[in-house]
């Protein structure tokens, strides 16, 4: 397998979601507490389409999925109500290898930046739990475009505000929309293999178990 440092890789763009974190099972399972409060099928389907999802996606397939109409804030506030004494604690669901990588891969020079779907004050919960937050030269959230992933714009704007262009850049993404995203700004994209949601990760250059063998892919 041809090393990413090979071809002069100077950052690497995390997601978030999936990627540091092991959140999916996570945030899925409050959309199924959300059908079953109101009586709902909570389908594979509907799982299939939520897993990677961003912030602002959710509630659309949320309400193509609900079988009467609503409005997407009626949801929002339907899915506060019934999860209100669901929280998450994030130290939990990091990944075991996530800080240990992202140290190695910060003695070894190189820039790292995080562009995650997730909204902002959520990103901000995470890194700061984590002890991450000054990791990243870069934080950028979904939630800042009109449009987030699949849609390329969030990678786009994470390279500019590095001063970097693509070649200069790899993603480290999980989802369809994710590997979508990074794959449509011109990234080579490094995807940590799907073996639960049925992610479509055909448009990444690496495939890799689990973070663990980043480094090694890095030359590091």
């Amino acid at each position: 397998m041809k090393q990413v440092n090979e071809i002069l890789a100077k950052a690497v763009i995390f997601d978030m979601d999936g990627v540091l974190i092991d959140s999916e099972p996570y945030y899925t399972s409050r959309f199924e507490n959300l059908f079953r409060a109101y009586s709902k099928p909570f389908t594979a389907e509907a799982l299939s389409r939520l897993a990677g999802a961003s912030s602002q996606m959710e509630f659309e397939i949320v309400r193509s999925f609900w079988g009467e109409d609503i409005s997407t804030d009626e949801l929002k506030k339907m899915y506060r109500e019934v999860n209100s004494q669901n929280r998450p604690d994030y130290n939990k669901l990091v990944f075991p290898d996530a800080i240990t990588v992202l140290d190695r891969i910060r003695d070894a020079g190189f820039i790292m930046a995080l562009a995650s779907s997730s909204g902002i004050r959520t990103i901000e919960r995470v890194l700061d739990s984590l002890g991450i937050q000054n990791y990243f030269s870069s934080i950028v959230s979904g939630e800042m475009f009109e449009q987030s992933k699949p849609h390329p714009e969030i990678y786009l704007h994470s390279m500019e505000s590095l001063g970097l262009q693509a070649q200069d850049c790899i993603a480290i993404e999980d989802s369809t929309y994710g590997v979508r995203s990074a794959s449509a700004a011109g990234l080579r994209v490094v995807a940590i293999r799907d073996h639960r949601f049925g992610y479509d990760q055909s448009d990444a250059s690496w495939l890799i178990e689990s973070l663990s063998e980043l480094p090694a892919l890095l030359g590091i």
